[in-house]
């Protein structure tokens, strides 16, 4: 059973639970939730690079990263224009990251797009 199999037998197992009128606590933190979301849209989007264009919570850092390193993501993008930016930075750092530099991705959103769009970010590596 892949990672994805799995979550998904988790999450349907917690959803049975609630609807039976029990009170369980959701299978997965918020910062491996994060992680998936990164993993997961990139393939729909049409580019091979891992965007991270959410900002994490002080207590999410430590799983967001620690979920990529399992999942096998070396590189990361982080797109987020946002004042907590600088909380990012720093948060990944401490989880062991290395910045890498600026950084740009050029992705195709949908199909019928003519013109790519370039979002630029800084890549981190997960070491």
């Amino acid at each position: 059973m892949n990672f994805f199999e799995k979550m998904t037998a988790d999450c349907e197992a917690w959803e049975a639970q609630n609807k039976a009128g029990m009170k369980a606590e959701y299978p997965y933190s918020s910062g491996t939730m994060k992680a998936y979301r990164v993993y997961n849209y990139s393939p729909q989007n049409r580019h091979n690079e891992f965007e991270m264009k959410e900002s994490c919570l002080e207590h999410e850092y430590h799983d967001f990263v620690k979920t990529l390193r399992w999942l096998g993501i070396r590189e990361f993008t982080v797109t987020i224009r946002s004042t907590s930016l600088m909380s990012d930075l720093y948060g990944y750092a401490a989880e062991g990251c290395t910045i890498l530099g600026l950084h740009k991705i050029i992705k195709k959103r949908k199909c019928w797009d003519k013109k790519p769009e370039t979002v630029q970010g800084i890549l981190f590596r997960t070491n």
